[in-house]
């Protein structure tokens, strides 16, 4: 799947989930691997990864950050996408809860459930 359906594949798990997934409470929602709003990870998804070092990681993976709560992907090339501020090779999203979120933030919200928004970085 090209890098906008796994997007708009994020985007429709958040709207679409309803109660957290098992084993997951509420609180636990807001940095949680948006992956695991999927039917299943990309092929290039690469898991979690703990300080990762960008010559390490091949270009057109996914990866998750879990000390930060975000979900990476290196692109091949520069990306120009409506939510971005301009063509960029590292697409950076997150999974906050909505009463944390603030108008004046940086991050842009792609999309939000009762439970959970979906915000790029």
């Amino acid at each position: 799947m090209a890098v906008i359906g796994e997007i708009n594949a994020l985007r429709a798990g958040v709207v679409a989930m309803q109660d957290p997934p098992e084993g997951i409470s509420k609180k636990e929602l807001s940095g949680m691997n948006p992956i695991l709003l999927l039917q299943g990870p990309p092929k290039n998804y690469l898991g979690s990864v703990r300080d990762p070092q960008e010559k390490d990681i091949t270009p057109g993976s996914w990866y998750f950050r879990p000390e930060k709560g975000l979900l990476v992907y290196k692109a091949r090339f520069p990306h120009d996408i409506p939510f971005t501020q301009e063509p960029t090779r590292k697409l950076q999203f997150a999974l906050e809860s909505p009463g944390r979120l603030s108008v004046k933030s940086e991050r842009r919200i792609l999309a939000c459930g009762p439970n959970i928004c979906l915000t790029s970085q």
